[in-house]
């Protein structure tokens, strides 16, 4: 009797082992891959976010690099409009007059 259960039990066992391996395999496939593709989205989400915080430092750096620029060149206007102003103290013209008027020309 107790043999008979037994090898009704693993003769269940042969067919129903492998039957719910591959009922599991293709049942759970769709669950593994969607958590595999939300991971991954987490980590492209990370690395995005990274990637704009990077840009928009960059871009603070680019707004202070011209607002240098923009002194550099007025400072560079200033120190040639002085230039042209001693410049102009300095030449005397042919008609006597002093040099500002040519140097405005």
């Amino acid at each position: 009797m107790d043999e008979d259960i037994l090898m009704m039990l693993l003769s269940t066992l042969v067919v129903f082992v492998p039957v719910a391996g591959l009922t599991m395999r293709f049942a759970l496939k769709p669950i593994v891959d969607s958590i595999a593709r939300l991971m991954e989205a987490r980590a492209h989400s990370a690395a995005s976010e990274l990637l704009e915080k990077r840009l928009a430092l960059v871009e603070q750096e680019l707004q202070a690099m011209r607002a240098e620029v923009a002194r550099v060149v007025e400072r560079g206007d200033f120190y040639d409009r002085l230039a042209v102003e001693r410049l102009a103290d300095r030449v005397p013209t042919r008609d006597g007059a002093d040099g500002r008027a040519l140097a405005a020309r």
